[in-house]
């Protein structure tokens, strides 16, 4: 074993020290700037390509890697420009989420303003329910306004469609209207 700032390693390499910078990889070109790592049959390479993105994949060419982070921030998933925070590309299933669970297997995506409160969610149980269907809030509430079934019935103020289209609520229903027009049919 082989220390640095130690004199009782506990592995191949390691290093000791009070420095956050432990260690500094520099390659003399803008190039790959590359850690591999073997299990003797498969390669990963994480660092930086040449343009100064850093990435993790299995080609020693990171400009193509699979998983990049940007120097502003920005993580690509399948994308090695990417624009948004978070920018997934796939030719397959694209963005999978799964439940762990047996029961209440809620599985929701959730938008908050920028101090924290929830603005609206999308997800399946929300209400808990323990049933698959596809279920919309707005506004920090738990009540599903939007409610689609697994049989394909939508529901509008009721978590229970018992039609196609079953819209329930205290004010009225349904409205159709169109630019300046009026009466009934328009």
């Amino acid at each position: 074993n082989v220390g640095i700032g130690t004199t009782s390693p506990g592995t191949n390499l390691e290093i000791y020290g009070a420095n956050a910078n432990l260690l500094k990889v520099t390659r003399s070109s803008v190039a790959n700037a590359n850690i591999q790592y073997s299990n003797g049959t498969y390669n990963m390479y994480a660092g930086l390509n040449p343009t100064g993105n850093f990435g993790i994949g299995s080609a020693i060419d990171l400009a193509v890697a699979p998983f990049i982070v940007t120097s502003g921030g920005n993580v690509g998933i399948g994308m090695t420009a990417p624009s948004g925070i978070l920018h997934i590309k796939s030719n397959d299933l694209g963005l999978v989420f799964q439940s762990s669970a047996t029961a209440n297997k809620r599985i929701q995506t959730f938008y908050w303003d920028d101090v924290g409160t929830q603005t609206a969610r999308i997800g399946v149980d929300i209400s808990g329910t323990d049933d698959d269907d596809l279920q919309f809030v707005a506004g920090s509430g738990s009540t599903p306004m939007l409610h689609i079934e697994a049989n394909g019935n939508v529901g509008i103020g009721t978590t229970n469609p018992g039609a196609k289209l079953d819209v329930s609520g205290a004010a009225e229903g349904i409205r159709i209207a169109g630019a300046g027009s009026s009466g009934p049919g328009s």
